[in-house]
């Protein structure tokens, strides 16, 4: 079992600067490598049903240990910077309830799990509960969460403070705000992992929030996940971030499919060597357009690639002044776009 540790990305200091340029990929701009992964060196059983406490074992492991999780454990787990290079593993069957979701958050034991050390796999565990998150790393933490069921929770995935995190093969569903929330300097791989870069999309679907969020400086790579049903955007690009968005099926959200504000760019075009290495075409979805447009810009946004066909009851596109339209059609990149179906138009 491996863990991989992705290094800190680079952020730009003003996406205002590519307005009227060619968009810079993700790869040139976070520049993102992963250190080689760290092999387990030892294994740790946890057995709630017995007594075993899965916040214990995580503060008492070494570098390079798996804990193997069964049974239910109802606990806030706390990650603490000193712990690194660890994999919880439920393998299907464990669960880890953290606290009512519905409470208002008053500290890192409001969450489920508060991650802030690096290089932290959770992997085939359902993730319940959890005032404002059901994962919350705060940086810099980096984390690979692969395989999960998260449902329940106030908001499902959380990063903030340069954190970096490979988001893939989840199911995120039923929470009580948005499914994955990346801010503040952060950088996520959002449907696959590196270094083999294949595509693990996750499902997205039934939040009461937007499926998912990159804002305030951060970078995301959104590829091969299904976002539907979502209140909200399907995908939100907000205030100096930028996002790499293609090969998803997007529809059935209450709001825009893709929603760019704020000085953000926006590539519907894989370019680079980090991008994923399995990038096809869209897998056509029922005809369930989205509440709003399928691709909405406004306050110097800058969108550039393939459109697909993303489409909303509002259209497939809204442009304000200042924004700069450099899309091209679905057959300009044979393979490639987005789909979507369902989401609202763009409120201000």
């Amino acid at each position: 079992m491996t863990v991989a540790t992705p290094l800190r990305p680079y952020s730009p200091k003003s996406l205002a600067a590519m307005i009227g340029a060619p968009l810079l990929t993700i790869g040139t701009l976070a520049a993102v490598v992963l250190a080689p992964a760290v092999s387990a060196q030892s294994t740790t059983a946890v057995n709630c049903s017995l007594g075993d406490s899965l916040s214990t074992a995580v503060a008492e492991a070494e570098p390079g240990t798996t804990i193997e999780v069964s049974s239910t454990c109802g606990e806030s787990v706390h990650v603490p910077r000193t712990v690194h290079n660890l994999v919880i593993d439920g393998s299907g069957n464990a669960t880890v309830q953290g606290p009512d979701a519905s409470a208002p958050p008053t500290g890192p034991g409001s969450f489920t799990f508060f991650i802030e050390g690096q290089g932290i796999t959770l992997q085939g565990l359902t993730i319940n509960g959890g005032a404002h998150n059901g994962v919350h790393l705060s940086g810099p933490a980096s984390a690979t969460i692969v395989g999960n069921t998260i449902t329940g929770t106030g908001g499902a995935i959380h990063l903030d403070k340069d954190s970096t995190a490979q988001i893939a093969g989840n199911t995120i569903t039923d929470n009580l705000g948005y499914g994955i929330n990346i801010q503040e300097n952060s950088y996520s791989r959002i449907g696959f992992t590196a270094p083999t870069r294949g595509l693990n999309g996750n499902t997205i679907t039934d939040n009461d929030g937007p499926g998912i969020v990159i804002k305030q400086w951060s970078t995301g790579w959104i590829s091969g996940n299904t976002i539907a049903d979502n209140q909200g955007d399907g995908v939100v690009i907000d205030r100096n971030s930028l996002g790499e968005v293609y090969d998803n099926t997007i529809e059935a959200n209450t709001g825009d499919g893709i929603r760019v504000s704020n000085g953000s760019g926006l590539s519907l075009t894989p370019e680079g060597a980090e991008a994923p290495s399995q990038v096809a075409g869209n897998h056509t979805a029922p005809a369930t357009l989205n509440g709003g447009t399928g691709i909405s810009c406004t306050v110097g946004g800058y969108v550039s690639g393939a459109t697909g066909t993303i489409n909303g009851t509002g259209g497939t596109t809204y442009f304000t002044e200042g924004c700069v339209n450099s899309l091209t059609s679905a057959s300009d990149i044979p393979g490639n776009g987005n789909q979507a179906s369902s989401l609202f138009q763009l409120s201000s």
